[in-house]
């Protein structure tokens, strides 16, 4: 998981300075907070995702054992 973090501050410094030298300092923080927010968005909803994924986990294993 570290890992991804690392990754993400690997990438959104060269991408800050890219859009930067495209555009404009303002321009290039709109872009991060708009990038932020999208990241955002998409980790509340694939952690959403998992705990329905953990739940019929559970639920599964609890019919084996209650099967036994």
């Amino acid at each position: 998981m570290l890992g991804y973090v690392g990754l993400a501050y690997a990438i959104g410094a060269p991408l800050f300075g890219i859009i930067k030298g495209a555009a404009s300092f303002t321009v290039a923080w709109y872009f991060m907070i708009a990038f932020v927010a999208i990241g955002f968005i998409i980790l509340v909803f694939v952690v959403i995702q998992i705990k329905r994924y953990q739940k019929k986990y559970i639920a599964e294993q609890a019919a084996k054992t209650n099967a036994k």
